[in-house]
């Protein structure tokens, strides 16, 4: 579902800069988990399963029911040896799958946010 999950309904992706496919699959495991978050009853219920094994407390945050994607947030984070801090330092096919997913988003009314992180 996403790399952390924070109680402020946060759905984390974190990968570490590298080709144009790793961060395409990033970004598709954004817009992939949060479909199926508002679209899938039984993604919900394996979601809130698994997370029950890990926090129990965390389970509460998926509902049985359908979610509300105004009170959640998809983070993109990319991990990154540049000092820039702006994803204009991704490649160009990776720029363009972002807007693509940013957009993709928002139109389901996700938050979305987008965060480089300095490697080291």
């Amino acid at each position: 579902m996403c790399d952390l999950l924070t109680t402020a309904r946060q759905l984390i992706h974190i990968k570490k800069r590298g080709a144009s496919s790793t961060l395409s699959h990033l970004f598709a495991q954004g817009v992939n988990s949060a479909e199926w978050l508002i679209q899938d009853p039984a993604f919900r219920d394996e979601a809130r399963e698994l997370i029950h094994e890990l926090d129990p407390t965390y389970a509460e945050l998926i509902p049985e029911g359908p979610i509300d994607p105004t009170q959640w947030e998809v983070a993109f984070v990319v991990i990154t040896r540049s000092g820039r801090d702006s994803p204009l330092t991704l490649p160009f096919f990776s720029l363009v799958t972002l807007r693509l997913a940013v957009r993709r988003l928002q139109a389901l009314r996700f938050k979305v946010t987008k965060r480089t992180v300095r490697e080291g």
